[in-house]
């Protein structure tokens, strides 16, 4: 879930690369992301905070309330200075958050123990 027209690319272009040749499926906002979340539970979601909208933060506060969605991995990857996530961060409580630049090898290597 990410705003950004070319980091979303960069996500597609990145994951595809992965061995286990994941399936990625992009949304451009949190409302976006909860209507396709609605339609096919991922294996692992990677969201931005800063987003037009639904923000990343009431995005996470709605899907701690489906049942349907809990035990899925959630990471957060987001270009906000960490003292003002930490302002809002009740939504963000077990949930890992990687800075930008995307660290796509962390992310590998979350999905690659996923699999």
């Amino acid at each position: 879930v990410e705003d950004e027209p070319a980091l979303l690319r960069l996500y597609e272009r990145e994951m595809r690369k992965w061995p286990m040749q994941p399936k990625v499926v992009t949304a451009r906002n949190g409302i976006e992301a909860l209507v396709k979340l609605g339609m096919a539970r991922p294996d692992l979601l990677v969201a931005d905070l800063h987003m037009p909208d639904m923000d990343g933060f009431r995005m996470l506060e709605v899907l701690r309330g489906m049942p349907e969605l809990q035990g899925m991995t959630t990471i957060v990857v987001s270009g906000l200075p960490p003292e003002q996530i930490a302002a809002r961060g009740a939504p963000l409580v077990g949930i890992p958050i990687l800075p930008k630049p995307i660290p796509f090898e962390r992310l590998r290597d979350i999905a690659t123990v996923l699999a």
